[in-house]
């Protein structure tokens, strides 16, 4: 320990740096002693054995931490008590267990700090019986307020906070890990780790999730992000989950910098005991494939989204049809996804049943249904400047969720083809199935058409009113046919460009 403790500190000009030299030579120098903390050998933990083979259990590294600060002049102790760390199972009663964990805290400058150079070093695959080497800066002199949050020391004073956190309001706190502080998030609710509802319900600041059901045997059966919604504003995400059975499920919540592509970090966890299956009442339940941004937030900021019709993400209808509306940036067309886990009515494809509707600074989604159920929206965007006809350029926006459990039975609206310009309004008729052998009046405004016709068994020119709607009576014709509405948007123009098209049918 001398020789080590005058290797390391030969530099140092301050008790500060001294307590960080020893803390840096822990963190990178001894490995945690995975075996001992399985029991499957003697747990390595007295300073002689560390120093020899260079690992050791929790207590290990406490005990040369001690030693080494000693040497150092510095004024240090050992802290045992509950650590929520590797081998930490929510629900468990600490009341009912010995101390599982030790680490430091060492005096400067007349003032107690907390470190934990075990949690610094690394962290433990128990699966696989491996110690992995992360060093975590976090467990360095940590503020005690969150440090709390991890480590209670049996020995009240030794928490550094006031007013002093019970035993049971520790083991019953939300689990928080190192990312969670180092990321400066907050919890707003729920604050207990524990989640008791009879209709599985429970909200929370997030980003990502991952939802576990716990089973019998100790194994987690992972259900990914198929069970909740997440919503994310300026400065607050919810998210609201529904298990989709009884039993216990574990949460696990992760987040980044709202600049960064890496991956998400664990941030914290709860545990929901679900007392009633969400199965047994439909409006509760999600589509599948919901992104991060369910109803407007900060993605439809970001994406120049402004005074949304429908600002929460669930839009509940009786009548089977809605109409969403934004105000948007005069460069930007919009397109929308329509979709459904499971159809029964599959005559005409889900596309055929929105309508987009550009104006000069909104535009209008228009949504019918062809039967009862639960539907994903989402919304997506691109500039004009940069636009593609495939829409691969076209960027994620929202979703939203559109519910119904009436019995509507909406006929789709017409194809929709790329020359459906911003400007253009559908009028009359709103429907792409028309009546066979019946006169239809079409009306349709279209800016910049130069002349427009109705194509089918026969040929119909529609004329245009002083506000630039074509209108005019067309006859469908026979069964089977295809009604094609097109227009010359030139004088000079040789052929016509297909707008909309309609299915004619029988009875």
């Amino acid at each position: 320990v001398q020789t080590i403790v005058r290797l390391i500190t030969d530099k140092v000009r301050s008790k500060l740096e001294t307590v960080r030299a020893i803390w840096m030579w822990l963190c990178h120098n001894i490995q945690y002693d995975v075996d001992g903390f399985l029991g499957l050998s003697p747990k390595i933990h007295t300073p002689e054995q560390v120093l020899q083979t260079r690992r050791g259990v929790c207590s290990g590294y406490a005990h040369l931490c001690r030693e080494m600060c000693r040497e150092a002049g510095l004024s240090c102790i050992e802290v045992s008590g509950h650590g929520r760390g590797t081998g930490y199972q929510q629900g468990l009663d600490c009341q009912q267990k010995k101390p599982n964990h030790m680490w430091n805290a060492v005096q400067l400058e007349g003032q107690w700090h907390l470190l934990d150079a075990c949690w610094g070093a690394g962290i433990v695959d128990e699966e696989k019986r491996l110690f992995i080497p992360r060093h975590d800066d976090f467990f360095f002199l940590t503020d005690p307020e969150h440090f709390i949050e991890t480590h209670w020391p049996e020995e009240p004073q030794g928490q550094l906070v006031q007013p002093r956190v019970s035993l049971e309001d520790f083991e019953q706190s939300v689990f928080k890990t190192s990312e969670f502080f180092k990321l400066q998030l907050s919890l707003l609710s729920p604050n207990r780790s524990l989640l008791r509802t009879g209709k599985c319900r429970a909200r929370t600041a997030v980003c990502s999730y991952r939802l576990y059901k716990l089973c019998s045997d100790g194994s987690k059966e992972e259900l990914g992000m198929a069970c909740g919604m997440l919503m994310v504003s300026e400065k607050r995400m919810t998210l609201q989950v529904l298990p989709p059975t009884e039993g216990f499920f574990e949460l696990m919540v992760f987040a980044r910098p709202s600049d960064a592509q890496n991956p998400y970090s664990w941030v914290c966890s709860y545990q929901i005991k679900c007392l009633e299956s969400s199965k047994k009442d439909l409006n509760e339940l999600f589509p599948s494939g919901l992104s991060m941004h369910c109803g407007t937030g900060i993605s439809t900021r970001w994406r120049g989204f402004s005074n949304p019709s429908h600002p929460a993400p669930i839009i509940h209808t009786n009548q089977g049809k809605c109409n969403i509306t934004f105000h948007t940036r005069s460069d930007t067309e919009v397109a929308a996804v329509l979709s459904k886990d499971k159809v029964t009515h599959t005559k005409y494809p889900l596309e055929r049943y929105v309508l987009l509707t550009h104006l000069a600074n909104k535009v209008s989604v228009c949504i019918l249904l062809p039967e009862s159920g639960l539907y994903k929206v989402g919304l997506f965007r691109q500039s004009l400047f940069n636009r593609s006809e495939d829409h691969k350029d076209f960027a994620h926006v929202c979703d939203y969720v559109v519910r119904c459990f009436s019995e509507p039975r909406w006929l789709p609206f017409p194809r929709v083809y790329s020359t459906w310009r911003r400007g253009c309004i559908l009028l009359q008729p709103r429907t792409g199935v028309l009546q066979e052998r019946s006169w239809i009046r079409f009306r349709v405004k279209m800016p910049k058409a130069y002349r427009a016709f109705v194509v089918g068994q026969a040929r119909t020119e529609l004329q245009p009113t002083p506000s630039k709607i074509w209108e005019g009576e067309v006859y469908t014709g026979f069964a089977g046919t295809e009604l094609k509405l097109a227009a010359k948007f030139c004088p000079h123009a040789t052929s016509m460009e297909v707008i909309l098209s309609f299915d004619v049918e029988g009875s």
